[in-house]
């Protein structure tokens, strides 16, 4: 019985739908811009019908056409998503009313996108946007004043624009009012309200807060909340926090050591700290630690670490050669990587080891291509 009752139901709301749509349809057709300009909305989000984009678009220009503001919006979303920013410049132009396209301009003028690049236009709309109270225009009016780029730096005007935003719930906001208060800019330095910030800006779901309110925890030796923290924020992609949970997991601080766990996360920062990641995957694949003992993996972590510019993984694989964990020996290409190292005692047992014409050739010779 209840199956029965089921069906009826989900007949009769499609059927609503279905009616909904057609009337709509026949009130477009007619000229009428506010049901052309919700058939769009309705085509482009699959509500209340399947995803059509061309059909949005048709019914969007024709409210768009008319000067229908959500319609010349919703547009320049769409075409920005396309990578159409002519188009998209275009139709946010046609709704600039709004602060939301005042925004989405700003943006596209600020990064030369359908336009050239002009961020004093693009400060001006972002400004004029802020007027309107909305809460992500006043965060990025004092970015603006916080970044002193396209009006005069005024961290005082940026602190109340942040306030400002965060009374409206806005979460990045949360995260750039605890920064002020963790680094003293124009207020003393409080760790206290800055936390308080973190946590509102971790509880709204942003990302750096979360990262912030970690690393002020671990600065504070409270490893086991920081943890927490890194963890939130590294499940929600934020590779800084993957990077710190890899050096805890790997030496045991707030948790219990644990060789695996760290590896997985230096896997997922890699590329995003400077070579380090990729330096402690090679440290962990040369030793056994948390994987198979693999030499020429360690020697690829190694080598992508020395690509971005971490010199220490130079010492590493060029011991790695000398200790002929390739297979052999080989000392000049070993110490290749020690005199590119920096360490004056590996350079100085080459150069004991190493005949003049050898010592050139492991200082000349092209390692990586």
């Amino acid at each position: 019985m209840r199956t029965l009752f089921t069906l009826i139901y989900l007949i009769c709301f499609y059927s609503a739908f279905a009616a909904e749509l057609d009337e709509l349809t026949k009130l477009g057709e007619a000229g009428d811009p506010t049901a052309q300009s919700q058939l769009g909305y309705y085509y482009l989000n699959g509500i209340k019908t399947e995803k059509n984009i061309e059909a949005a678009k048709r019914w969007l220009q024709r409210a768009a056409e008319q000067g229908d503001i959500d319609a010349a919006y919703d547009l320049g979303v769409l075409f920005e998503t396309e990578r159409n920013y002519l188009l998209a410049a275009r139709y946010y132009k046609s709704a600039e009313i709004d602060p939301f396209a005042k925004l989405r301009l700003a943006h596209l003028y600020s990064q030369g996108l359908g336009a050239a690049r002009d961020i004093n236009a693009a400060a001006e709309l972002i400004t004029a946007a802020a007027e309107s109270g909305e809460a992500e225009a006043l965060y990025q009016a004092g970015l603006l004043y916080l970044d002193g780029e396209a009006v005069p730096k005024d961290n005082n005007r940026a602190l109340e624009l942040f306030l400002e935003a965060a009374y409206r719930l806005y979460p990045p906001a949360f995260t750039q009012v605890g920064r002020f208060y963790e680094e003293g800019i124009v207020t003393a330095r409080d760790n206290l309200t800055a936390e308080i910030y973190y946590q509102k800006a971790f509880e709204a779901g942003d990302i750096d807060g979360t990262y912030l309110l970690a690393e002020l925890l671990e600065r504070r030796q409270d490893f086991e909340k920081a943890v927490i923290y890194y963890t939130k924020a590294a499940d929600s992609g934020d590779v800084r926090s993957a990077a710190k949970l890899g050096r805890l997991f790997e030496n045991g601080i707030g948790v219990e050591r644990d060789y695996t766990r760290a590896a997985a996360f230096y896997a997922k920062s890699v590329g995003t700290d400077g070579g380090f990641s990729e330096n402690r995957l090679g440290a962990f694949y040369r030793n056994g630690l948390g994987v198979q003992i693999d030499p020429e993996a360690a020697r690829e972590w190694f080598v992508k670490s020395i690509k971005q510019g971490y010199i220490p993984s130079n010492k590493a694989l060029g011991h790695m050669y000398i200790l002929g964990n390739f297979g052999e020996v080989n000392q000049v290409r070993g110490c290749a990587y020690l005199y590119r190292g920096g360490d004056e005692a590996d350079a100085a047992y080459c150069d004991s080891q190493l005949s003049p014409r050898a010592q050139k050739a492991a200082k000349t010779i092209e390692l990586l291509r």
